[in-house]
């Protein structure tokens, strides 16, 4: 299944989330992607560690999802990534 498929069965929810979540505090969530990291992505953002865990903390619950476990952050890997291929979508 294509990806416009996924979209029009309301299957691309993470890639439209991430549109919110790029939107809210893309430089600190990248940072964290990139890096896997808080206290790194903390470093790359000449932030306290505490700072960047709370702002990813609120994102996560704007998105729905935690993004600092393992899954959180493969899913927020992924969707930043999905975005930045396809561009910003509608949320469903």
């Amino acid at each position: 299944m294509g990806l416009q498929a996924a979209i029009d069965n309301g299957e691309a929810h993470d890639i439209a989330l991430s549109d919110q979540l790029v939107r809210d505090r893309r430089v600190s969530t990248d940072a964290y992607c990139s890096t896997g990291s808080v206290r790194h992505a903390a470093t790359r953002l000449h932030l306290h560690h505490s700072s960047v865990a709370r702002r990813l903390e609120n994102i996560g619950k704007r998105l729905g999802m935690e993004l600092t476990t393992p899954s959180g952050l493969v899913r927020g890997q992924l969707a930043l990534t999905a975005w930045r291929l396809r561009g910003p979508l509608p949320l469903p």
